[in-house]
């Protein structure tokens, strides 16, 4: 059995089904050509308002120039798109290219996208992006950037990819109000990952995730991830005119609760880790009622936790968690 080489997966073959599926049809009707070119730099143009996904860019798609002496290795392999006329313009390895020219480089190695083949300069800037991204080229900026202004990419197919989905998380489901003070850095991109993760295109549960970031400037993303769920089960009073329906009061009791949350998934997480360290630890282990002994019954018991941590993962649509969250955080429902 081997790895697909696209998740990861175990898999019969290079590429699993899923991924195969999804191979096709990424490339249907396109010639893949995975031969590797010499080209001269002279002949390759830059376009970045059409081929770079980067932010604050000059002409030549470059944020912070190269220096150093040129090494062919490190240099790798560009990714050129030829159009139907002939020309050809770089889709990524803008700054590898703009130093090469700059110091005298005459040739650099290249894959070759061509449109006669299928191939399309969106296809081009996608791909670019695409390799960028997974190599952590840009900043967090750039990768929401790109996801929110580009159709299509499911979360399926971001797993596919491999690309980490903060980037994605924060283009996809963000509202323009949290997108603007993400982009305008007046919220952190943890901080924005967690609103848009927890109340994914949630315009009002967004916003008041926002006013609670400003609020406290300094809260960690599962502080914010909890205090945004714990607004799901604190009562609205609509007849008041106040933020979303949410009094003082209900304000005061979602952080409580987001607290206890907090705490009881930390509890739980610790109770893991001592479990699986209970050979080592006797008096946790007793505590557990695990027999260091036998295995199996400590692979249960943290696999019993791991369950425990998913269903709070969710306790805002469990009534018997949220009942629990609001009896440790000594909060009255009725009231």
């Amino acid at each position: 059995m081997q790895k697909c080489e696209i998740c990861g997966r175990n898999s019969a073959s290079r590429l699993c089904n899923d991924c195969a599926s999804w191979y096709r049809d990424q490339t249907r009707a396109k010639r893949v050509d995975t031969r590797i070119y010499a080209v001269p730099v002279s002949e390759i143009e830059a376009d970045p308002a059409t081929y770079q996904f980067k932010r604050d860019v000059d002409g030549n798609g470059v944020q912070t120039s190269l220096t150093g002496e040129w090494n062919v290795w490190a240099a790798g392999v560009l990714l050129v798109f030829e159009t139907k006329e002939g020309r050809v313009f770089v889709a990524n390895g803008h700054h590898r290219l703009a130093y090469a020219r700059e110091i005298g480089v005459n040739l650099v190695y290249a894959h070759i996208l061509r449109e006669i083949e299928g191939w399309t300069r969106a296809d081009a800037r996608r791909l670019a992006a695409e390799a960028n991204i997974l190599d952590n080229k840009g900043t967090i900026y750039d990768h929401a950037a790109y996801f929110r202004h580009s159709p299509g990419y499911s979360r399926e197919e971001i797993s596919h990819l491999g690309i980490s989905q903060k980037g994605w998380v924060i283009g996809k489901s963000s509202s323009d109000n949290l997108y603007g003070h993400f982009i305008s850095q007046r919220i952190t991109p943890d901080q924005a990952e967690a609103i848009a993760k927890t109340a994914p295109k949630d315009d009002g549960l967004q916003d008041m995730g926002i006013k609670y970031v400003l609020d406290n400037p300094r809260a960690k993303a599962d502080e914010v991830t909890a205090y945004i769920e714990a607004l799901r089960v604190v009562p609205r009073k609509v007849e008041q005119n106040n933020l979303f329906g949410f009094d003082d009061s209900a304000l005061q009791n979602a952080e409580r609760l987001g607290e206890v949350v907090r705490t009881i998934r930390k509890e739980i997480q610790e109770r893991i880790t001592a479990v699986r360290s209970a050979a080592k630890r006797p008096e946790i282990a007793r505590k557990e009622g695990v027999n260091v002994s036998d295995p199996e019954t400590i692979l249960k018991k943290v696999e019993a936790l791991k369950e425990r941590l998913i269903r709070w993962a969710k306790w805002y649509v469990d009534p018997e968690l949220t009942a629990l969250a609001y009896e440790r955080a000594e909060i009255n429902r009725a009231a």
